[in-house]
């Protein structure tokens, strides 16, 4: 029974937290996923709101500094070298973001010893704040053998515990940083590069909504990437300043999780970052550490970090929770409001539209902020559970609305209640969608939407249909606790701990959310959904709520568009709305007992089995009688969990002029129209119901349909393949899907000539591709989607998933007896067979026709007001195997099972056999980032002519051939010299080779990429597909010992694969160019790339 609802819920009883004399706090979590290894993460409180008028972006380059150098560790250099006696990847391990209101710098190490590979903990933070990958661009006579590290003062080259050696390197990067002027200067091109990467529209739209919503905040006035013209002219001087007042203990808070003894970590803790004085080295006065805030869980911390004050909210009757609580000595960070927006198209503090060319469609968000929320008590939990529900029955409602129309008018409803430590703030959002030429129609129905939300609330049957669906999520992840990797459990516990909520035991949370949601009644729903739907539905008398307008500029759809019609279509949309509707889905689709006829009258088996015990993946490889191929492997990495792959050879292979667009349009009504005589919306609220997730895709060679299943209720294997069987039997292939279909096209075509990456790629691609089948890789034209009809669909996907063409992998948990029970029955019962020999007609149409030879083109220039340009430059290649054939176009390679190759080994290291028929693959991924890595070694960080560069492969599995790309920014000035730089470098590393340290630099994240991945689903559904396709090379020695073939890899055996297979490159390399920018720029601009 749930008790109090003011009791505080109950914590993990796993983590350890306290706060050292001089403030520092600290939680560590142990867990042992993956083994042998920990997170540390550090972070201070202080970020962009910290910073002075003139001092915009300082705390992102002090992060960026601190990486440079401290007292013990002299140079980066030396901080290398340390860490690759740990065993990390200087830019993988060892990495940073700025925030608002905090800095994180974050390590990821082995516990003992030197790593035989490099673990990744990047990304973990990339969604928030400004990231930072260190430089690495130390020459390469810079490098010096281990033996050379015991010259580090007091470190011992012999130490075999990195937990101490890891708390030293944070410790010095906190107190200790040297943030000497040139280190300063050296690194200032790399933050002005960061500058640039971000100037895109969606950024520009973002900050622009942070001007708007937060304007009574300093937050738009200190995004954390700065100001050009500031970093411009920082000195070091100026970080010390900035770096001497913020960071010292009593502003920071010390996160570990890993396989580490707590106690002992605790202790190296106390001993490494005990000794440092609380106050700052500045001499000022900082937060004040508070003995109370021993005695209490990190839930009840008071509040650390600048405490951003939002104006609006001041004397709004909505109060912050008392059990949020502020640490003396904070940084109080409060501004005056801002000026009122422009008055365009009517924009004023409460409603705000921004306008440009290369925004393509309409929205609007409507949003009232209110104070930051906790989730600490079982009140807020149960706040929680109805807000879920809330949420969950009005996508429920929006999806129906979509899937019964042949044209939804709206690209999409949504609501969101948030609240965010980063803003400082909760946020009530709904948002609204289109084309321009629908505004007005999906502005009235969203509303409509959240007005019968809020005037007749839910019913009955949808609160059941919820409840199913949340309980079943709750029982998954309940389900998944001891399964999740270190590197999640520190992003959730940072996250628990920033805004003042319980990290609580995943079991007990089950338990709790299941006996709230089962006590729910429709009427408690619908009073919390009025109170949540009342911001957006009185927002024309709320002053509380603004609404954020983002339209394309001069659209003639829009030309009607003012603040006065705004409000007269708002106030229709919120008038009178009709009450809600239920739809009835059955517990069940599939009527088993049609499927035992079919059992009875086919006799469906197994006809041949065999397991791979050798080779030690237990992957099992059986055929059906109807011919259906299957493979399948155990995994419990994620316990009751498992994932389903179909497919289908042929995809756009099988299209011709005259049939463009019909596989693609295949995929897209096979998953979007229903199936089993069920309609669409009945079909996807029975999945989500009981947690199944699916999708189908069309690519160049094959047709896919995925599957995730969660099986943690019971019946879970029976009702994903029925749904299965239902998808490949009895498709709905309609009408409306198809209509919906040729919207998605138009819409996608109306934002091509918006980007100016989508319209470079498109002029790639015809500079490269015969026109005979350029079409085939490019996106689908409106013209040609509005041309097509169901009977060609229908044709084309049937032809596809005929029995004999279909292969299906399953990985996860489940029991194999059963799974085998369930494929015999569903699997083995459809038929469909094919109208001519299908395998002849692929081995046809399996080409992709290359023009050859040397090419350069430029792209219509894109006018924009910030000034951005983009290169791809490619050539034709050889596919997975190692084949690429254009007799046409004189490309003929050959290079299948190591063929005219001197340097392919019989045997591993190990004595087992070597996969030959993959050394090209894995080859290749190694020199594609050693190639990625000296690009921007070179031509970024050295030379400084792009803002970003990488190096890819683009294989086929089928098709004989790929391609490469080169793809950059260059800066705009110097485009005909990034490229020259580009190809010199590319010539060089191909005919010359690469040093062994690139090569371990490349293969290392690689080996441990791949180790991790072997544990997920995903990687073996992949490695599964194709064991049973005819039209592939691909046996059961391609999947064994993955990680151990890229492990084995030398540098002279990538290198000769680098020569053999991308030697002809810089003879058919196509080069393609595009800009944007301001108009009166555009001939100046194209001269110059002319010129070259």
């Amino acid at each position: 029974m749930v008790s109090d609802p003011m009791e505080a819920v109950c914590s993990s009883d796993v983590r350890v937290a306290g706060v050292l004399p001089n403030g520092l706090r600290y939680c560590i979590f142990p867990n042992k996923k993956p083994a042998g290894r920990f997170y540390v993460n550090l972070e201070v409180h202080a970020g962009s709101v910290d910073e002075e008028e003139e001092q915009q972006g300082i705390a992102h380059f002090v992060e960026h500094g601190l990486f440079l150098g401290t007292e013990r560790f002299k140079s980066q250099k030396a901080m290398k070298k340390l860490l690759r006696r740990l065993g990390m990847a200087y830019n993988a391990d060892a990495n940073a973001f700025t925030d608002f209101r905090s800095t994180v710098y974050t390590l990821s190490a082995p516990t003992k010893g030197r790593a035989e590979t490099m673990h990744s903990a990047a990304g973990l933070f990339g969604d928030s704040g400004v990231s930072t990958a260190p430089r690495e661009d130390l020459a390469e006579d810079e490098f010096a053998g281990d033996d050379e590290v015991s010259e580090i003062e007091g470190l011992q080259a012999t130490t075999d515990d990195n937990t101490q050696l890891v708390l030293e390197l944070l410790h010095q990067m906190a107190f200790k940083a040297l943030l000497k002027q040139e280190d300063i200067d050296k690194e200032r091109g790399a933050i002005l590069s960061e500058l640039k990467d971000r100037n895109s529209i969606s950024q520009r739209a973002a900050m622009e909504f942070y001007r708007f919503n937060h304007n009574d905040t300093v937050l738009p006035r200190r995004f954390p990437i700065g100001k050009e013209e500031q970093v411009k002219r920082f000195s070091s001087e100026d970080l010390r300043r900035f770096y001497k007042r913020h960071y010292y203990p009593a502003n920071m808070c010390l996160y570990v999780a890993g396989d580490v003894d707590p106690a002992d970590f605790e202790k190296k803790i106390q001993a490494v970052f005990g000794k440092e004085q609380a106050a700052p080295a500045d001499g000022s006065a900082g937060v004040e550490p508070v003995e109370e805030d021993r005695k209490v869980e990190p839930v009840l911390w008071p509040r650390r970090g600048a405490k951003i004050v939002h104006h609006d909210l001041i004397e709004s009757l909505d109060p912050a929770p008392a059990i949020i609580r502020t640490s003396p000595g904070v940084n109080v960070v409060s501004v005056p409001a801002a000026q009122p927006p422009s008055k365009e198209h009517g924009s004023s503090n409460k409603f705000h539209v921004l306008s440009h060319s290369l925004i393509t469609d309409f929205s609007v968000s409507f949003c009232a902020k209110g104070n930051l929320q906790t989730f600490a008590t079982l009140s807020d939990m149960r706040e929680s559970v109805l807000d879920s529900l809330v949420g969950m029955i009005l996508e429920f409602r929006v999806n129906e609305r979509r899937l019964r129309s042949n044209d939804p008018i709206f690209n999409g409803i949504g609501w969101t209640y948030s609240s965010s430590a980063r803003d400082g703030c909760s946020m009530n959002s709904f948002s609204i969608s289109s084309q321009p030429r629908h505004w007005k129609a999906a502005l009235e129905i969203g509303l409509q939407e959240a007005a019968r939300m809020a005037e007749h609330g839910v019913t009955e049957a949808e609160l059941s249909q919820a409840v199913t669906t949340l309980v079943n999520h709750f029982a998954q992840q309940a389900t998944l606790k001891n399964s999740l990797e270190s590197s999640v459990w520190m992003r959730r516990i940072m996250e628990c701990v920033q805004a003042g909520d319980q990290v609580m035991n995943a079991e007990k949370k089950f338990e709790i959310l299941a006996e709230i949601s089962s006590r729910l009644t429709p009427k408690e729903l619908s009073v919390r959904a009025r109170e949540l739907f009342n911001a957006v539905t009185s927002y024309v008398t709320n002053d509380q709520c603004k609404a954020f307008i983002c339209m394309p500029d001069n659209s003639p759809d829009m030309q009607d568009f003012s603040h006065d019609l705004f409000l007269t279509i708002v106030e229709r949309g919120l008038k009178d709305p009709n009450p809600p509707e239920s739809l009835q889905v059955p517990e069940r689709l599939l009527d088993e007992s049609h499927l035992n006829e079919l059992v009875d009258q086919m006799k469906p088996a197994i006809v041949s089995r065999r397991v791979d015990e050798e080779g030690g993946t237990g992957v099992v490889v059986l055929k059906l009688s109807n011919g259906i191929r299957v493979a399948y492997r155990t995994n419990d990495s994620r316990p009751k969990e498992f994932r389903v792959r179909i497919s289908a050879a042929g995809g756009r292979v099988l299209e011709d002029e005259q049939r463009q667009g019909q596989a693609v349009a295949a995929s897209a009504l096979w998953v979007n129209g229903g199936c089993g005589g069920y309609a669409a919306e009945v079909v996807s609220r029975f999945a989500s119901m009981w947690g199944l997730s699916y999708d189908a895709a069309c690519n160049s060679e094959e047709l896919h349909f995925d599957m995730l299943v969660q099986a943690t209720v019971d019946g879970a294997l029976e009702r994903a393949m029925g749904l299965v069987w239902m998808f490949l039997q009895r498709p709905n292939l309609d009408q409306k899907a198809l209509e919906r279909f040729k919207i998605r096209v138009r819409r996608a075509s109306q934002s091509l000539d918006k980007s100016v990456e989508r319209k470079t790629s498109k002029l790639f691609l015809d500079m490269m591709i015969s026109p005979e089948h350029a079409w085939r890789l490019q996106e689908l034209r409106p013209e040609i989607a509005d041309s097509l009809d169901v009977e060609d669909v229908r044709a084309i996907l049937f032809k596809q998933i005929a029995t004999e063409n279909l292969e299906m992998v399953v990985s996860g948990d489940f029991d194999p007896q059963e799974l085998e029970k369930a494929l015999v029955r569903y699997m083995g019962t459809l038929h469909r067979e094919q109208e001519k020999p299908f395998l002849d007609e692929m081995q046809e149409k399996l080409r992709l026709k290359f023009k050859g030879g040397s090419m350069k083109a430029n792209a219509e220039h894109l006018v924009d007001d910030t000034e951005r340009s983009y290169t791809i430059m490619g050539f034709p290649a050889v596919n997975r195997w190692g084949y690429l054939r254009d007799v046409d176009a004189g490309l003929s390679l050959d290079f299948r099972d190591g063929a005219a190759l001197s340097l392919v080994p019989p045997t591993l290291p190990n004595g087992r056999p070597y996969c030959k028929s993959m050394h090209i693959s894995r080859s290749l991924s190694v020199a594609c980032d050693v190639i990625s890595n000296r690009l921007f070694e070179e031509i970024r960080e050295r030379r400084g002519l792009v803002y970003g560069i990488s190096f890819r492969w683009r294989p086929y599995r089928l098709i004989p051939g790929g391609y490469c790309t080169i793809d950059f920014m260059p800066k705009a000035d110097m485009i005909e010299e990034s490229i020259a730089a580009v190809r010199e470098c590319f010539h060089r590393l191909v005919t010359e080779g690469f040093s062994m340290d690139e090569f371990e630099a490349a293969k290392s994240p690689l080996v441990t990429k791949v180790k991790e991945t072997e544990k997920q689903n995903v990687f073996w559904v992949q490695l599964m597909e194709d064991l049973g396709n005819p039209l592939s090379p691909k046996s059961i020695g391609c999947i064994q010992d993955v990680s151990d073939h890229y492990d084995a890899l030398t540098k002279e055996q990538v290198e000769e694969v680098v020569r053999c297979c991308l030697g002809h490159g810089m003879e058919h390399m196509v080069i393609a160019t595009g800009t944007s920018g301001p108009q009166e720029q555009t001939q100046a601009g194209k001269e110059a790339i002319e010129r070259g």
